[in-house]
């Protein structure tokens, strides 16, 4: 059984243990061996009116965005399994805050009594401290992990941002599901930041999936791709969220969060999301 503590200003983000955080590393930087994907040329940010219009009423579904921005923060108890298995072995504080809407997070990870820090920042980046050593994560670790928290402040978080393009893909008989795709490249650079394509049901406008790109920044058109899965939403707190969060991350490695608990409405300092 996972204990974590999640402290937010607005939405919680799915974690890993060391042992796992070390594994999705790892398969981080060996995204040579992915599959290369064409990059696209950059362009000024397209609006679609369809798109911001099934977003507007899956943000609504799920407590609308001004309930969510309101949220000071949470604490979140659950269980986690690696491929199916559980790591009763290991405990986890998770961290967040988006006062003026940049995030931030702090992952604690506690195994056999070691723990492994991981602090991500849009502004800073990503970085990872054990044993007293400071790490600076590749840049591509931060855009990449952003789809992977609760998805309505995902998606409040990537609406408000201006630099992101936002489009409605109808769905073919060989690609089924239309899908809201949500691109930002670098400020004035034609390279891909991140692209995430979001599913939606069709019924209840609830986001179900999100498969996010981000761009290596080492080899032209290397693309590291994290699929993310959304199941049984609950209400709490005049909001909803998922019982359980699904991650699987480029090397197929499965990391499930299911959420057992959670209590909003707290505050944080900024000084412990510096690396």
């Amino acid at each position: 059984m996972l204990a974590a503590r999640v402290r937010m200003r607005g939405f919680i983000a799915s974690t890993v243990p060391v042992g796992a955080l070390r594994c999705l590393v790892i398969s981080i930087l060996s995204i040579l061996t992915l599959q290369a994907q064409p990059v696209p040329t950059s362009a000024a940010p397209t609006r679609d009116p369809a798109a911001i219009a099934l977003v507007q009423r899956s943000l609504a579904v799920l407590g609308g965005a001004p309930q969510w921005a309101q949220l000071h923060s949470a604490v979140i108890s659950g269980s986690l399994s690696r491929n199916g298995i559980s790591k009763s072995s290991v405990t986890a504080t998770w961290e967040d805050d988006w006062t003026d809407m940049t995030i931030r997070s702090r992952r604690d990870f506690t195994e056999n009594g070691v723990t492994t820090t991981r602090i991500n920042s849009s502004a800073s980046g990503a970085f990872m401290r054990r044993d007293g050593k400071t790490q600076k994560l590749p840049n591509f670790v931060e855009p990449a992990t952003l789809p992977t928290n609760l998805p309505a402040v995902s998606l409040m978080i990537a609406m408000a941002n201006p630099a992101y393009s936002i489009v409605l893909v109808k769905g073919t008989v060989s690609d089924p599901g239309d899908r809201v795709v949500l691109v930002r490249y670098d400020a004035g650079k034609a390279n891909l930041r991140t692209k995430q394509e979001w599913f939606f049901s069709s019924e209840t406008a609830v986001p179900t999936q999100v498969n996010s790109y981000a761009d290596d920044g080492l080899h032209i058109g290397h693309l590291l791709k994290t699929e993310v899965f959304y199941r049984s939403f609950q209400a709490k707190g005049g909001v909803s969220v998922p019982e359980q969060i699904l991650v699987k991350e480029p090397n197929g490695t499965i990391l499930t969060v299911t959420i057992t608990s959670i209590t909003l409405g707290s505050s944080r300092s900024l000084e412990d999301f510096q690396p």
